[in-house]
């Protein structure tokens, strides 16, 4: 265990203490702390609703009452019902659970202090990262036995119909929200402004996730910009002054459902979300080891004092938003027209619209940059990262423990906020590691080697239809199987693809060429394959600038002294980072695979056929029968996914 991991501390003891113990919450100083029927109640009475609610009944020659009625039962669907006496047993019994399912739930304790320190004076708006439905039953018992304010959980409409637990989690604060509403003026009207009125109230901190789904990959996913859009709405408007992001970085060993998620990879559909299928889960889960959690809580930071220079909020009384709704009805539009009082808006308050537009991209991929910047790396990730560049050759347990020292080095050069290996325990924690690895890898004890497994039942599992996967899937069994075994590589392996993914794309380049590269040369072809691999990874801004992500390359290849910079700005490998090169190189090649696959298929279509339009989503089961027959073939190398 490394230094920076002794301050973290166990987030809550499952004990009959935290069923009794007296809760007294550090509340914001301005909140109403309205109840649960109160906030709906206001909600509904809102000037905004009562204009859609008039609007809608003229144009559909209702009644009032009637339109009434109908928001009052949306607003009834979504809204939580909050009751700490309720949640108290809710609470104690998710964390029973989670002792049983993880080895540790553990917590930085300099975060805690400083939520508690803003919890008076700000609004608090959480946003953990998302890679299990655990996440949605981890911060709230935190927060209860921290006495920080429960947070009111924005949940899919999936876990709304789920008996019992749907009900269950609204009682300890999840509200629920439709996955698509874009185009219901309706609903959207009445769910925006349910979460206006909350940010209004600030009783209880709001909770999302900002990426908007459970990464099936394991990496981060590209942030979403709906409920992060209607929290600062009110900060644009002044209706609020200020509240803190509090980004909140969430480490899993393995997540409890990576088995699903690798099939998801593989093209299996998504299981539909149900409180029988959720309680299998469970208990097929608690069957297995699922290793350590960590929830970092990054420093918060206010958007009062990180943006309010840039912007011109006095705008907002003077060209009030004020929808037009009877048009938007009528012209089926779903966006919100911002009307000033007896003239056009000015230009000046269209650009400080687009400004504001700006401000909530830049904060959401912030906040998913700072997620990814806290998370710890785990030794299963290592593993499975130097497993995957082995597989097909035996690997000694002492070399594989030696390879994963020797990789923990070079990611802490590299950035990684905490390698989780205590160096002088290395060897047993690696078998720890490899035991949540299996199957597919294994130690053979007798020849102390570890082995991937080379054989796998997984196209004649009686679960899995190959058919379903893609097209002609069936005439490829030994492929999926294959790939279903080195996907469970790839899902730990991606864990720790935040820490490289910038300087593996310029080991792509420096191992093409490795005595020499022009700086500006290996600058331009940088630019272009980041380009290309844009939606593969997150980086913490939202106009990432390719030059400066390269020169950072630059310098941490050369802080692991991996390259050197000549006064001719020639890049240059040395020997002593030839291995680090090539590692890093390796992690890139499956997915520059893939493209250049998907590429050829496309442009083969559009030979045969020059005058049809080929969608891209169209073109993906040829891609993947292109990408089963070389691989069937021997003509690809390695195989990540596809």
């Amino acid at each position: 265990m490394s230094e920076q991991y002794s301050p973290y501390l166990l987030a809550y003891k499952p004990n009959l203490f935290l069923l009794l113990r007296s809760y007294k919450p550090s509340r914001y100083a301005h909140s109403h702390q309205l109840t649960a029927d109160q906030l709906l109640l206001s909600v509904l009475t809102s000037p905004r609703v009562q204009r859609l609610i008039l609007a809608i009944a003229a144009k559909e020659e209702v009644s009032v009452d009637e339109v009434t009625k109908a928001a009052r039962e949306v607003l009834t669907d979504i809204s939580h019902k909050l009751s700490i006496p309720f949640a108290r047993p809710v609470v104690y019994a998710v964390t029973k659970l989670g002792a049983h399912l993880f080895d540790s739930i553990t917590v930085n304790v300099e975060g805690l202090e400083k939520w508690k320190a803003l919890a008076e004076n700000v609004p608090l708006v959480f946003t953990p990262s998302h890679r299990s439905y655990a996440d949605f039953l981890l911060l709230s018992p935190f927060c209860f036995a921290h006495d920080v304010p429960v947070p009111l959980v924005v949940a899919g409409e999936d876990f709304k119909n789920m008996t019992f637990l749907g009900k269950w989690l609204r009682y300890c604060g999840a509200f629920y929200m439709q996955r698509s509403f874009t185009k219901d003026l309706f609903y959207k009207t009445i769910f925006s402004e349910y979460v206006h009125m909350i940010m209004e109230d600030s009783a209880n901190p709001v909770e999302f996730f900002i990426e908007g789904t459970r990464s099936r990959s394991g990496k981060a996913l590209h942030p979403k910009m709906g409920i992060i859009g209607y929290v600062f709405d009110q900060f644009f408007r002044g209706l609020i002054s200020d509240f803190a992001l509090c980004p909140i970085s969430i480490s899993y060993e393995r997540p409890l459902e990576e088995d699903s998620h690798v099939l998801s990879m593989l093209g299996v559909g998504k299981p539909k979300e149900a409180s029988t299928s959720m309680i299998r889960g469970i208990h097929n889960v608690l069957k297995k080891q699922n290793g350590r959690v960590h929830m970092h809580i990054v420093d918060p930071f206010c958007v009062h004092e990180a943006y309010s220079r840039r912007l011109k909020r006095m705008l907002h009384s003077q060209y009030p938003r004020v929808e037009n709704f009877a048009q938007m009805l009528a012209e089926g539009a779903s966006k919100s027209i911002p009307v000033a009082r007896g003239s056009r808006p000015e230009s000046a308050m269209e650009e400080e619209l687009r400004l504001e537009r700006d401000i909530v991209r830049e904060s959401s991929y912030k906040v998913v940059g700072l997620q990814q910047q806290y998370m710890l790396v785990y030794p299963r990730y290592m593993v499975a990262s130097i497993l995957l560049q082995t597989v097909g050759r035996l690997v000694t347990l002492a070399q594989l423990t030696r390879d994963v020292l020797w990789l923990k080095r070079y990611l802490l050069l590299l950035g990684a906020h905490d390698v989780v290996l205590d160096d002088q325990r290395a060897e047993e924690e690696v078998r720890q590691a490899i035991s949540l690895i299996q199957p597919p890898v294994f130690i053979d004890e007798d020849r102390q080697v570890v082995r991937v497994q080379e054989d796998v039942s997984f196209a004649t599992r009686p679960d899995i239809d190959l058919s379903v996967l893609c097209k002609n899937a069936k005439d490829y069994p030994v492929v999926f199987s294959r790939a279903a075994i080195e996907l469970q590589l790839v899902y730990p392996h991606n864990q720790l693809v935040h820490v490289i993914h910038d300087v593996s794309i310029l080991s792509v380049l420096l191992d093409i060429k490795p005595t020499s590269y022009r700086r500006d040369d290996a600058c331009s072809e940088f630019a272009i394959l980041a380009g290309v691999l844009r939606e593969e990874f997150v980086y913490g801004t939202s106009d990432a600038d390719p030059e400066q992500i390269f020169n950072e390359a630059v310098e941490r290849l050369v802080k692991c002294r991996a390259i050197t910079v000549s006064d001719s700005r020639q890049l240059s490998v040395t020997e002593e980072g030839d291995r680090l090169i090539k590692f890093l190189a390796k992690t890139v090649h499956p997915l520059l695979t893939t493209v250049w696959v998907f590429g050829m298929t496309v442009i083969n279509l559009s030979a045969s056929q020059p005058d049809a339009f080929f969608a891209a989503t169209a073109s993906i089961p040829e891609a993947q029968i292109e990408a089963c027959k070389l691989l069937a073939q021997g003509k690809m190398l390695q195989m990540c996914s596809f």
